[in-house]
């Protein structure tokens, strides 16, 4: 197999990666930023608030400039920063190296989750640089100007990065209510106070240099909180749930460390995880935010709440190194002895339908584009010349609830099943044979499967995600085939072309 052959490279199925890096060249083409949506049909000339345009621009320069080893660099730079840092702060908080060990092994495995090529990384990093000023601000003695007053240019670059800023908002909000509450219970230095809360209000307002202004506010905000896109679903509801164990491992390891936060009167990184915690529950995407706020803040606590597993002074250089080795090794995805062009990115033929873009683009068709959700995005990489999008990754910042509502119906084959045909007029559907309207769709009058693909089981439930492209009217089917190189071992390059 394939993936076998080139474990050094990266092999991914994400869905929006494609969207994240087409955005960003139309972006770098046109030299301006679209502000009504240009690729659906369902939602055309819908404003776009879009709040990670200055990501996209990043990885559409990279991807451009150096392919595919562009994008996987922008990944081992942050999530090397973000690790650096974490280590940084365990290092100096901490006396030994097991509470540590114990904090990070359980914190990875849920971090893990937030380290794909995607906006969201930018967050994990931004996050870590505020712990950092949030550590230098509470506990150096002689605490210098620069921690409180690298809030602002940190926020407005990361209101230009990704809509994740909304978590350091909270943060900042909390702290300045801290500062707050502790000038008036005497227990901090008052011109402190007044700077930091100078700093604070400052960031907070920096936030507002965006393309965009106050309404990325109000978009962000806005957010759902629940639906039936995964990441913006409960904790409750994740599956499968093997995956979450990092996440209930660290609430355990809070549980243990809560009376020593409380004893010591640190009831800021008490509040900030508790929260974080509960957002996570709400919106599983928040969950390696918490983990990652968790790893910076519990090891200190823990080593109180654990006397006997602090240990001599030498092992925190061991642990930085150790830690920091591990993570560059991760986050550059190399293994000795491996094959081929390093640092590829490989997706799954079962994850995105190559050789349906194929077919498609080989017997001309072109109009609306009803697709999967998960397909979406890469359906635009391959047909947004020729074709309009049904309803894609951008679901929360350009189509309507009633689109979303239409989609899943046809999705589940549900009551009404049909709106999506019937109310947005498209022209083809994309759909793999495991969905529930499948059956359906073979039995509606005026529409004919012009073409299925090779079988293929869906990596996420273990569903037939065999492609078929249904056009209405009917067509023959051409010579345009699912096989070729881009298919062979069941995966593909990222961006390789179709011919």
């Amino acid at each position: 197999m394939m993936i076998a052959r080139t474990c050094s490279n990266m092999v991914t199925s994400d869905p929006d990666l494609w969207g994240h890096v087409l955005y960003g060249l139309d972006h770098l083409k046109s030299g301006q930023l679209a502000r009504s949506d240009p690729y659906s049909y369902t939602a055309r000339g819908a404003t776009w608030i879009n709040h990670e345009w200055l990501s996209e621009l990043i990885f559409a320069w990279s991807w451009q400039q150096f392919g595919a080893t562009g994008l996987w660099a922008i990944r081992l730079i942050l999530v090397a920063t973000t690790m650096l840092i974490l280590v940084r702060l365990i290092s100096e908080s901490t006396r030994g190296l097991w509470c540590g060990v114990l904090t990070l092994a359980a914190c990875w495995i849920e971090m893990n989750r937030g380290f794909a090529i995607r906006p969201q990384l930018f967050t994990m990093a931004m996050l870590a640089v505020l712990l950092l000023a949030i550590r230098r601000i509470f506990e150096r003695p002689t605490w210098p100007l620069a921690a409180a007053f690298s809030l602002p240019p940190l926020m407005c670059v990361w209101a230009n990065l990704h809509g994740g800023f909304v978590v350091g908002l909270a943060l900042l909000a909390f702290l300045l209510f801290h500062q707050v509450v502790e000038v008036a219970r005497g227990r901090a230095p008052r011109r402190r106070a007044l700077v930091t809360l100078a700093a604070v209000g400052v960031a907070m307002l920096s936030t507002l240099v965006n393309p965009y202004g106050w309404r990325l506010w109000v978009q962000v905000l806005a957010a759902p909180a629940g639906g039936r896109i995964g990441e913006w679903g409960s904790m409750l509801s994740f599956h499968p749930l093997y995956l979450l164990v990092g996440f209930y491992a660290t609430l355990a390891l809070l549980a243990v460390a809560t009376p020593a936060m409380l004893r010591a009167g640190d009831w800021f990184e008490w509040g900030v995880l508790i929260v974080l915690a509960a957002a996570a529950i709400v919106q599983t995407r928040h969950g390696p935010l918490f983990c990652l706020a968790a790893a910076a803040w519990l090891p200190t606590y823990l080593e109180a709440a654990l006397p006997r597993l602090a240990v001599p002074p030498r092992f925190p250089r061991l642990f930085v190194a150790g830690v920091t080795a591990i993570a560059l090794l991760y986050a550059a995805g190399s293994h000795l002895g491996a094959s081929g062009r390093p640092y590829r990115l490989l997706v799954p033929i079962s994850s995105h339908p190559i050789d349906a873009y194929r077919f498609v683009r080989a017997s001309g068709l072109h109009g609306n584009v009803l697709v999967d959700f998960d397909w979406a995005q890469s359906a635009l990489w391959y047909l947004h010349d020729t074709c309009k999008i049904a309803y894609d990754g951008r679901f929360n910042t350009v189509y309507p609830r009633g689109v979303e509502d239409d989609y899943f119906r046809f999705h589940f084959g549900g009551a009404d099943w049909t709106g999506m045909l019937d109310r947005y007029d498209p022209q083809i559907v994309l759909m793999p044979r495991g969905w529930a309207a499948f059956e359906q769709m073979k039995r509606r009058s005026g529409w004919v499967a012009a073409y299925e693909g090779e079988s293929r089981v869906s990596p996420l439930d273990g569903s037939d995600a065999t492609p078929v492209v249904f056009v209405r009217g009917g067509i023959r089917a051409s010579s345009a085939s699912g096989g070729g190189p881009a298919a062979a071992g069941g995966v593909f390059e990222f961006g390789v072309a179709l011919n």
